[in-house]
C-alpha cells in the first residue's frame, strides 16, 4: 500500500509536469528544450 501512495504521488506530479511544458510549447515555443529530452 505504501508503495502503491508513493508511486501515484509521483505520478501526480509527473502530470502536472507535463501540463506546465505543454503550456510552455503552446506559448510559442515550437523547438523542444534539451532539459525536457534528458527528463524523461
Amino acid at each position: 500500500m505504501e508503495r502503491w501512495r508513493m508511486r501515484e504521488k509521483k505520478v501526480r506530479g509527473m502530470k502536472r509536469k507535463t501540463n506546465e511544458m505543454v503550456t510552455r510549447i503552446e506559448e510559442g515555443t515550437q523547438e523542444f528544450p534539451a532539459d525536457i529530452e534528458q527528463g524523461y
